[in-house]
């Protein structure tokens, strides 16, 4: 039950990654910012390689309601967003797989991919948790959500991720 939860927190993030990541038809290019807003643009950095291709997270929000932790981002040059998400109080490795309470999701305009799915695994490593502040590093494999999807699996490696919590009370 903690795992499903805990994907629909991570469900949430990548939903409210994506809303903030709106096309206005201009083009952008190096040095045109954004506006922020709470957590906005810069204010963490999310990265890693996904299926041996560079990721920068553009936009990165983190959340913790009750000890369930959620962080997500989007590249704002291909759109694939990363969420991450664990149910934990302290520092330390939570693995992930479909029956743990940690999960990994990568979404584009292939599918959605999660570790929660049988066969998705992968490790999210966490070394700052304060109500301010979360920070580590992540690696998964990821299924496919929808059975004959291609490619079957993403992998994402040398994941690092450093953010501002919002904490829901």
């Amino acid at each position: 039950m903690k795992s499903k939860y805990s994907s629909l927190i991570v469900l949430g993030v990548l939903a409210l990654v994506a809303a903030g990541c709106g096309d206005d038809g201009s083009p952008a290019g190096p040095g045109t910012g954004g506006t922020g807003g709470t957590g906005g643009t810069g204010a963490g950095s999310m990265t890693a390689t996904v299926d041996g291709v560079a990721w920068t997270g553009a936009v990165v929000a983190a959340f913790n309601e009750s000890g369930i932790v959620a962080v997500g981002a989007t590249d704002a040059i291909t759109g694939t967003v990363i969420g991450i998400g664990f149910a934990g109080t302290t520092t330390g490795d939570y693995p992930m797989n479909s029956m743990s309470l940690a999960n990994g999701t990568v979404g584009s305009t292939a599918g959605s991919y999660s570790t929660a799915a049988a066969g998705g695994s992968g490790t999210i490593s966490v070394t700052t948790l304060t109500d301010t502040r979360v920070a580590g590093s992540f690696s998964f494999t990821a299924v496919a959500g929808a059975p004959g999807q291609v490619p079957a699996t993403r992998t994402v490696t040398g994941g690092l991720f450093d953010a501002p919590v919002t904490v829901i009370p």
